[in-house]
């Protein structure tokens, strides 16, 4: 990790971040060249551990990971050009939880916590973004605990390419956003458990797979094997 200088082209990308929206260039340039928001380099393979704050991602391919006891992590999801890390946990009092990894190397832009206080106090629009952001990852949070808390691996399954394929907007085909690999991970089930149970659904018709893009020929029919609990 290096620090390096924020370019103009940074701050186009960082002005789009939800934090902003409709609210005034001025306070945008001056949060973006607050001395407590700073551009860093980061070879792959790093790793940035508590932010304590938000970090925007200006280049390279990364991993988030929440870690499990000192030798374990679950993989939580990708992360590219233009995406926010670490907004849930950016006030924490407690060690965030969650890392961010470089997979290629990359660019961050960290906004520490007492740059984003500034920003709120300069302009109240920003801070209610920030709440509204937060009520959304709620809702959308206590969905996937429900999801989760399936008692088979085929029920948690079942619901997430349900939950899958409501966000696309009932709509088919639909791209994973993430490797086989990475969704057993996320599901809690081995990658042979994950391959069987797509070819259960396969076989009932319910969909159809080529590669990472899901085909929903009877969606309705997942609910056969979604606790209704789930769903609600």
């Amino acid at each position: 990790m290096e620090p390096i200088s924020k370019e103009e082209k940074d701050l186009s990308l960082f002005s789009k971040v939800f934090l902003f929206d409709r609210v005034d260039d001025k306070i945008v340039k001056n949060c973006f060249y607050d001395d407590a928001c700073r551009c860093f380099h980061y070879g792959c393979g790093e790793l940035i551990h508590d932010p304590k704050g938000v970090v925007l991602v200006l280049s390279g391919e990364w991993k988030a990971f929440r870690r499990i006891g000192r030798n374990t992590k679950l993989f939580l999801k990708r992360f590219q050009s233009g995406d926010l890390f670490g907004v849930g946990s950016a006030f924490r009092t407690e060690e965030a939880p969650s890392d961010l990894y470089a997979d290629k190397a990359g660019h961050l832009l960290q906004i520490r916590r007492d740059c984003l206080q500034r920003l709120f106090c300069a302009e109240p629009k920003s801070a209610e973004n920030y709440i509204v952001y937060l009520s959304d990852r709620v809702t959308h949070l206590t969905g996937r605990l429900a999801d989760c808390s399936s008692r088979t691996g085929e029920g948690r399954l079942s619901a997430w390419l349900l939950s899958l394929y409501i966000r696309a907007g009932r709509t088919s085909p639909v791209q994973l956003p993430c490797s086989l690999t990475e969704l057993s991970e996320m599901l809690n089930i081995s990658r042979a458990t994950l391959y069987r149970y797509l070819d259960v659904l396969e076989e009932n018709k319910i969909i159809h797979r080529i590669g990472r893009t899901i085909y929903f020929l009877e969606a309705e029919k997942l609910l056969e094997f979604s606790p209704a609990s789930e769903l609600n």
